[in-house]
């Protein structure tokens, strides 16, 4: 009740009881939560409860280059505000977790082409208005004489929709009015599946019936599962403006309207020319998805039959979906199950450990959308890993 106090807010909840996710073609496991305001609170009651345990933190100190004596890692200069280096001894080992490549473009040219062709979304900076996330730590482990992990690597990249609709499986289409895909695959599978379309872009499209329909979509990540009535707006208005939290509203939508990002029509010839795509071939696109919802079975592209709902009932919509961002780029120093980090013929530098998006290991190809919280998860487990196998001193 007082959003100025820490608290935990979850998404798409209560998850729908017609949801089950050993039912579904791609299950998504529900329990997406945040921390808010913000991660604060949580983050530093982590460090306080670290201190107490003894550890000491230091900021405004960057790591910039790892210290061997001999083939062992035994320690690490540090550049403080002033431009001063700091040798920093460890006397068992070295833990490197310090964020991942995607904001150096000659990092990504090398490693994961195909991810320079997606804006990075988080476009953090340092004190200095640099930007972060430019693979220190992997280069430093490089230095030191370990390896990066084989690829091909996995670019986090998802079209979420807007916030009244989602990433939500209703109808979609290319820039040729033709359907391309099964639109039940989740945000980062129905992202590769657009990027490789004429254009780059595609069109969801739904009818007046979205409201009725939210309560049968999946607890996917960008989906939306709730409508809020008018009369509860105000009571849940945090989460109907918490971006893609599952939450929609009517006042929301038709701001969204308003904004352009949601196109309506009172019929699919105008919704055609709305977007600039051939009216015959979304009326009979359109149609022929009519006919699949009404027979009860996706011929065509095997979508599951609950989510089939014809687009038959004006006003009819449509959602541009475009290029999406990038929020990290997984790809690491390839380590051991102690990880530990490994040279070039995959024996451990001794010493050096790593954990986060420094770690390789994590995800290939893709970054998975089916359990929330799997890179953060993730990251504090092998974290807490690397740190007592570097405190063994092995």
């Amino acid at each position: 009740t007082d959003p100025e106090k820490p608290y935990v807010f979850p998404e798409r909840f209560p998850v729908n009881e017609n949801y089950n996710w050993r039912e579904e073609n791609y299950p998504c496991f529900p329990g997406m939560v945040h921390l808010l305001p913000d991660h604060g609170w949580a983050m530093h009651g982590t460090l306080e409860a670290a201190q107490k345990a003894g550890a000491e933190a230091r900021f405004n100190l960057k790591g910039e280059q790892l210290i061997k004596e001999g083939d062992k890692v035994v320690g690490v200069y540090a550049s403080d505000e002033d431009g001063n280096i700091v040798r920093v001894n460890a006397k068992k080992g070295v833990v490197l977790s310090c964020g991942d490549m995607s904001s150096d473009t000659e990092m990504l040219t090398y490693y994961a082409p195909q991810a320079t062709k997606y804006g990075c979304f988080f476009s953090t900076m340092d004190k200095s208005g640099k930007p972060v996330n430019t693979g220190d730590g992997h280069k430093m482990a490089m230095w030191a004489g370990a390896v990066m992990e084989d690829g091909p690597y996995a670019p986090m990249t998802h079209s979420l929709g807007t916030n009244s609709v989602g990433i939500d499986p209703f109808l979609m289409v290319n820039q040729d009015g033709k359907r391309f895909a099964n639109e039940d695959v989740g945000a980062q599978e129905l992202q590769n599946a657009i990027k490789r379309q004429k254009g780059g872009v595609s069109y969801q499209i739904f009818d007046s019936k979205w409201k009725e329909q939210l309560s049968a979509m999946p607890q996917c990540f960008g989906g939306v599962t709730h409508y809020i009535p008018p009369e509860q707006e105000a009571e849940y208005e945090h989460a109907i403006n918490h971006f893609a939290a599952g939450y929609a509203s009517d006042t929301y939508f038709q701001g969204e309207i308003e904004q352009g990002s949601i196109i309506p029509a009172d019929s699919i010839d105008e919704l055609a020319k709305a977007v600039n795509i051939p009216a015959d071939a979304l009326v009979e696109t359109v149609e022929r998805y009519n006919e699949l919802a009404h027979a009860g079975k996706d011929a065509d592209f095997s979508k599951v039959s609950t989510r089939l709902f014809p687009v038959e009932n004006p006003p009819y919509y449509a959602v541009p979906f475009g290029d999406s961002g990038m929020l990290v780029l997984i790809g690491g120093i390839d380590c051991d199950v102690d990880c530990r980090a490994l040279d070039a013929e995959k024996n451990p530098v001794p010493g050096l450990f790593v954990a986060g998006n420094t770690m390789g290991g994590r995800f290939l190809v893709d970054y998975p959308v089916t359990v929330a919280g799997a890179s953060h998860s993730m990251a504090m487990s092998f974290g807490r890993l690397a740190g007592r196998k570097a405190a063994e001193g092995k």
